[in-house]
């Protein structure tokens, strides 16, 4: 019974973040634009580390537990993908698609890898039938597993944002294993995919510019989630990611 309380102080912590939809966007085909391609190479990462503790008292067991749980991402795209700015001449008007694909629709997969890791402990303190001291399971843990997400580009006022799709976010932890199971502290966190949108600089003199390869830093910043604290719980949950984005500019 105290690991059932201690799952339900945590439950109502988790978070979820649900991306917005591609934009229905119809890319006017006009005889009076500009168009550059550009072939995309892309290498980066996320990370998520989550710390907690909790005192639940008890008039039969009282529950102390402590513990944390780490998530490191790494991605990359190499072949396969082309973007199209078009700039209506005369304006500043810009649209960004991806060649092959429906208008407003610049999503493309990331393979990658994913690793957890997780560890602490919870004693439930009082006479049988209280437990007593109890380490998490982390048997399934510091693995690398292969991984994949779907991102999308938007590019808006000189700035280029990679997002998460929303087919990403519903896809399952492949490190859920990792700290699972009765007594555990899976799904008390953001799991994977935890991403988070990454942003950096490109202007459109760049874009519709000379220079065959633009390279753009892109960065989630580094989010803290503000301390969480509630009657039984203290938590603090952190967040982080940065890719390269390297453009190869096409000619016809």
């Amino acid at each position: 019974m105290a690991a059932a309380a201690l799952s339900l102080a945590l439950a109502g912590t988790a978070m979820a973040y649900t991306p917005p939809q591609a934009p229905d966007i119809n890319i006017p085909d006009l005889p009076n634009q500009e168009v550059e391609r550009f072939k995309v190479t892309l290498n980066g990462s996320q990370g998520s580390t989550f710390n907690f503790a909790v005192d639940i008292p008890n008039a039969g067991c009282s529950v102390h537990s402590e513990g944390r749980l780490t998530e490191d991402w790494k991605f990359a795209r190499g072949r396969g993908v082309i973007v199209e700015f078009r700039r209506i001449k005369g304006t500043h008007t810009v649209f960004l698609e991806r060649k092959g694909h429906p208008p407003g629709d610049v999503s493309f997969a990331t393979p990658g890898t994913v690793i957890r890791t997780a560890s602490g402990f919870w004693d439930e303190l009082g006479p049988a039938p209280c437990r007593g001291h109890h380490e998490f399971s982390v048997t399934d843990c510091d693995r690398k597993i292969p991984a994949k997400a779907d991102m999308r580009f938007i590019w808006a006022k000189g700035k280029l944002t990679m997002e998460p799709t929303s087919k990403s976010i519903q896809r399952k932890n492949p490190a859920a294993a990792c700290g699972s199971g009765a007594d555990n502290i899976d799904g008390l966190s953001w799991e994977y995919p935890f991403l988070a949108k990454q942003k950096g600089k490109l202007p459109a003199k760049q874009v519709f510019g000379k220079r065959k390869h633009l390279v753009v830093p892109l960065d989630a910043g580094h989010p803290i989630l503000p301390l969480r604290q509630g009657s039984f719980i203290v938590e603090k949950e952190q967040f982080g990611g940065d890719a390269r984005l390297v453009l190869s500019r096409l000619r016809d």
